[in-house]
């Protein structure tokens, strides 16, 4: 699926404007569009500033969590301690986020 498809599949609210100076070309940086995008349609689309920047924070500890989790898969070492902290993070932030849902 290429970009412009994506951005034509994807309703213009669940879409949000990318961080200045991010280089879309990288793996990270549309994981981390992705996580931003679900998690705003998880929570109505349309979302106001203060929402937004949750969800980003919320986007930014979940990816950190996964590639942490990533390098552990392949072998490499990772402090357990920062990995915790990482996956603990990234839950409690997208459970405050949850708990915003509309249908709560």
């Amino acid at each position: 699926m290429t970009a412009q498809s994506l951005a034509q599949a994807t309703p213009k609210a669940a879409r949000c404007a990318p961080l200045p100076g991010i280089d879309r070309r990288l793996a990270s940086s549309r994981r981390f569009e992705a996580l931003v995008r679900d998690l705003s349609a998880e929570l109505g689309g349309a979302l106001k500033p203060s929402a937004l920047a949750q969800v980003r924070a919320a986007a930014g500890l979940q990816l950190h969590a996964e590639r942490l989790a990533a390098r552990m898969a392949k072998g490499e070492a990772v402090d357990p301690e920062e990995l915790t902290k990482a996956c603990n993070g990234a839950m409690r932030a997208m459970r405050t986020l949850r708990a915003q849902l509309p249908n709560k």
